[in-house]
């Protein structure tokens, strides 16, 4: 008998079809009510299955008296209640390190766009713009100062991208990254002011909420360029960002 897996939010066809072969999947995602349902069937299940971009919460774990693991499919944690898990001495298993290089292109790809426009550019040409105006100039990337806050894994990463195109990298976190060849600034405001392109490659949440303040927006002055990696949003104070950055794609 195969044992039961509750399915939180959909997965890649490929990947239900293996667990399908391996657990009595019940997705959860097709339930009108699926705290009701985890009231009355709850007990059933061992195992969890889950996205980083759901995650799951402490009244699902609690609602699952003999839940023993949760998978999560993707990077993130953020979204999963690990003092709950930890609690009960469940298991939760993730993927670190898989999508590094992934994040790391894409974040360099929207500096590299908003540098040489692109994105802009393409808009120029399909309003059927070109033969009528010039179109703006851009801005190079190579030699430029390239900040980064957080030097994590991913930070890590963008660090390298950015040196192949000669740009000084400094970075700013909590204390210095070992083995890290790049400089430290303890300052946010200053490593903003110092920087062409600021590139926020920090974990979300409590601790970085607000991070990139007023302050640091108007350290980083109006011809600098502003960089989230593909993460949540909360690192940004979202009030001041959205009275004080133009549009850039």
């Amino acid at each position: 008998m195969k044992p039961r897996l509750a399915q939180h939010g959909r997965l890649p066809a490929t990947l239900e079809a293996s667990l399908v072969e391996h657990y009595d999947v019940h997705p959860l995602w097709a339930e009108t009510d699926p705290s009701a349902f985890l009231a009355s069937h709850g007990g059933e299940f061992a195992a969890l299955t889950t996205r980083a971009a759901i995650g799951v919460d402490a009244a699902m774990i609690k609602a699952m008296p003999a839940l023993k693991v949760i998978s999560s499919f993707g990077v993130g944690l953020d979204k999963i209640d690990l003092d709950a898990a930890r609690a009960r001495g469940i298991a939760v298993g993730y993927t670190p390190d898989v999508l590094n290089d992934c994040v790391a292109d894409t974040a360099f790809g929207l500096l590299m766009d908003v540098a040489r426009g692109f994105s802009a550019a393409d808009r120029f040409v399909r309003r059927g713009e070109w033969p009528k105006a010039q179109f703006p100039l851009a801005t190079r990337v190579s030699g430029k100062r390239l900040g980064i806050v957080g030097m994590g894994r991913i930070g890590r990463v963008i660090a390298r991208r950015g040196s192949g195109f000669d740009m000084p990298v400094s970075y700013n976190s909590r204390r210095p990254a070992q083995d890290a060849p790049y400089r430290h600034e303890p300052s946010l405001t200053e490593l903003a002011r110092w920087a062409d392109f600021l590139v926020i490659a920090t974990a979300g949440g409590p601790e970085t909420r607000h991070l990139v303040s007023a302050e640091v927006l108007e350290a980083l002055g109006p011809n600098g360029f502003l960089i989230k990696r593909v993460k949540p949003w909360r690192t940004w104070c979202l009030k001041t960002c959205s009275t004080s950055l133009p549009v850039g794609l």
